[in-house]
């Protein structure tokens, strides 16, 4: 799995240590970063009621607008 799956799929589960995990990582996705399907990790936490996650990403600079 690709570090960019591995982004969505802890957007999609809420997990907040994966994503400090990988957001540490030298070739860390944006937090914009869009999947096939135009969603922005953002999109995929609110979407599934993940507040801490959505709080965590807007903290480290996603764009709300995308």
């Amino acid at each position: 799995m690709s570090v960019t799956e591995l982004w969505f799929a802890s957007a999609k589960k809420g997990d907040l240590k994966q994503l400090r995990r990988l957001r540490a990582c030298a070739d860390a996705p944006s937090t914009d970063t869009q999947d096939k399907r135009n969603r922005t990790a953002l999109f995929l936490a609110a979407s599934r009621g993940n507040s801490a996650y959505v709080q965590e990403l807007l903290k480290q600079g996603a764009d709300p607008n995308k």
